[in-house]
């Protein structure tokens, strides 16, 4: 009898934990390669909301001393995305799905090191529009699906590589840049579902597993 307490009182201490987790307005992610959705090993993504905008990390592994740029793909009415899953047909050809308010923006870049690891760090506000490549920048932060895309520009070239790490076609190689991989945020309240829907399944298995009601 004491071990089903004490083993109640742990399972109410993690799921406390796990519902105060969900209340948080920050969701996690996988970083995927652009040519066959295939896992980054190793890799992650983090983006953490507010009212006023958006920070994300990214954390991958590229080809050593590769320059790379990160790039927002911000789709600010997710909802209206194409077939109701925002990708990249709802971005090209330019300006891309106005009705799901589609925005590209450059977010930050960097130069990986000689075994190829690379960590990104980026802000974005609402209504700050001085990095907007096109569309509306960002103007629904806690709504907005957000996609984080890793885009190659090469082996870094010491005379091209400020040019390299701040623009979309800076010191391209021959055949040009290229999207490499990319890392997707769902709208905050959609993750926010999907963390609920998991934690009262887990209330669920745990009350049968205690033969009690939840």
């Amino acid at each position: 009898m004491l071990n089903k307490q004490v083993l109640l009182s742990a399972v109410c201490l993690s799921i406390a934990a796990a519902t105060t987790l969900a209340a948080q307005t920050a969701t996690s992610g996988a970083v995927l390669r652009m040519a066959d959705d295939s896992t980054v090993e190793g890799a992650s993504s983090t983006l953490v909301r507010t009212a006023d905008g958006v920070e994300g990390t990214l954390l991958t592994t590229i080809d050593p001393m590769e320059a790379a740029t990160i790039w927002w793909v911000v789709f600010n009415r997710p909802e209206n995305c194409t077939g109701g899953v925002c990708d990249g047909d709802d971005v090209m050809p330019a300006p891309g799905n106005v009705d799901a308010g589609v925005s590209v923006i450059y977010a930050t870049g960097r130069v990986a090191d000689a075994y190829g690891k690379a960590d990104f760090g980026a802000k974005l506000t609402v209504g700050d529009m001085s990095y907007v490549m096109r569309g509306p920048g960002l103007t629904d932060a806690k709504n907005a699906e957000i996609h984080m895309i890793v885009r190659s520009h090469g082996p870094a070239v010491p005379e091209l590589v400020q040019e390299q790490i701040s623009t979309f076609d800076g010191g391209c190689p021959d055949g040009g840049c290229t999207n490499i991989q990319f890392s997707v945020h769902q709208a905050y309240e959609d993750a926010q579902a999907e963390q609920t829907a998991r934690i009262e399944d887990l209330v669920k298995r745990i009350a049968q597993r205690l033969s009690i009601q939840p």
